[in-house]
């Protein structure tokens, strides 16, 4: 028995944030090829959980561009357990958590 091609769908996590906050729900990989788009698209976030792209100097993403995936929400962790310092690091100083990976938004609020 085939399976259908949105069988398997792509997603992001990590155990910092506990779940993986980040889903596709669009015609996986059909979008992506139409778009002509070089990595899979995901394009839904769990409840409660909010995402930017932001350049290096913290300005905040507009359409159509590259910068560092931030999250926020309540299923980030809060602290590194006894360093405050690592907790600094991690996050900026609105209370997003630097993931350490580089996203695209192509369509951002």
């Amino acid at each position: 028995m085939a399976h259908q091609r949105s069988a398997i769908r792509p997603g992001f996590g990590m155990t910092k944030i506990c779940v993986g906050c980040i889903h596709n729900v669009v015609d996986c990989p059909s979008y992506d090829v139409a778009q002509g788009d070089e990595f899979c698209t995901l394009d839904n976030t769990n409840p409660g959980v909010n995402i930017r792209v932001s350049g290096s100097d913290g300005t905040i993403a507009e359409n159509k561009w590259n910068g560092l995936l931030e999250i926020s929400g309540p299923d980030v962790f809060r602290e590194y357990y006894h360093d405050a310092e690592a907790t600094t690091t991690a996050f900026t100083l609105d209370g997003w958590f630097k993931t350490g990976d580089i996203g695209y938004c192509d369509q951002c609020f």
